[in-house]
């Protein structure tokens, strides 16, 4: 389980293999063994020796700012990337395979995207009302399959073109949100909206469980390909996030359309829309349940949570074969000049 903490003046102490979260609220025990994530948010403190035993259980440590989205993290030091890695990583994502495989990702988004809009749209029986903007992200879709298939480098032109398609996309779910709720646009910061404010939110616990998936797998979060690679921004988690972007959209867009929503679920705190506590913990069980479904991968059932570390695994393999090649190569020079 996601053990969240959002209350100002809670204290979490260790007590024998338990957590002791006390505040005005009360005091709750849980035990370490049921824990695979702790998120703190704004004014909450924790003692050293629950960190220790975090530590040991493998248990993920994220802060929180006040956006939700995480801003650090602890985790044990047998994670995290080799020099090796690191190396052959930063190779990787310098050469064509490697940007190949980041503009792929972007295609993904969009095909998932797609999927979504044609199943809603053919539920609803409303296609022919839609039918020129699903021309125009067909259109989008055919420029970057013809470039993949052509093996085109030009990332700038995917990042302009997926965002295009993206607006799209999320011009059609606004049609069928309740009126209460509709949204004119999307918007990361600052969203003064139901839609955008939940969806945020949902992104920030995505991005944290596919950072740690990376680090776990032994890959540096912030060596990618396709995203700039600005000092302290991790790339290779905005490049990788979108293949499974799909997974917070859909969940946060059935909310809307079962009607699901409640406006206790939303407040202003300083001049800010946000979500509430309730609102959080609503989300968070959907949002969890939808990480939970089934999914085929190399023929056996898994979750898509499950998934998401698998393809990190499967990204770390490709990254280090490539190391490996270069090794073969130097020892051949080597070789070839004795």
């Amino acid at each position: 389980m996601e053990l969240y903490v959002e209350t100002e003046g809670t204290k979490i102490s260790k007590l024998g293999e338990m957590i002791e979260i006390q505040n005005s609220e009360g005091v709750r025990k849980v035990s370490i063994n049921k824990i695979t994530t702790i998120m703190l948010s704004n004014g909450v403190s924790i003692t050293t020796d629950v960190i220790r035993m975090a530590l040991e259980k493998d248990v993920d440590i994220i802060f929180l700012d006040y956006l939700e989205k995480p801003i650090g993290r602890v985790w044990n030091n047998k994670f995290g990337s080799s020099a090796k890695i690191r190396i052959s990583q930063i190779e990787f994502f310098n050469n064509k395979k490697g940007k190949m495989a980041s503009q792929k990702w972007i295609l993904n988004k969009l095909v998932m995207q797609k999927k979504h809009i044609d199943k809603l749209l053919s539920r609803r029986k409303k296609i022919d009302e839609f039918e020129d903007v699903l021309e125009r992200y067909d259109k989008i879709m055919k420029e970057l399959e013809e470039k993949e298939l052509n093996c085109v480098i030009d990332s700038n032109f995917f990042l302009l073109r997926e965002a295009h398609a993206t607006r799209i996309y999320y011009k059609i779910l606004a049609e069928f949100i309740p009126k209460e709720y509709k949204f004119e646009k999307r918007t990361h910061k600052d969203s003064k909206d139901e839609f955008n404010n939940m969806l945020n939110y949902c992104f920030g616990i995505l991005y944290s469980k596919i950072e740690k998936s990376l680090i776990i797998a032994g890959l540096d979060p912030f060596i990618g390909g396709i995203h700039s690679t600005f000092y302290n921004n991790k790339s290779l988690v905005y490049d990788f996030i979108e293949n499974f972007r799909f997974l917070a959209t859909e969940a946060v867009f059935s909310c809307f359309t079962r009607k699901l929503i409640n406006k206790s679920y939303f407040e202003i705190l300083d001049d800010k829309f946000l979500l509430s506590k309730e609102g959080k913990k609503f989300i968070s069980k959907i949002f969890n349940e939808k990480m939970q479904q089934k999914v085929n991968y190399k023929n056996k059932n898994v979750s898509y949570e499950s998934l998401i570390q698998w393809k990190a695994y499967d990204l770390a393999k490709e990254v280090t074969y490539i190391w490996f090649i270069g090794l073969f190569m130097i020892l051949k020079t080597i070789e070839t000049e004795q």
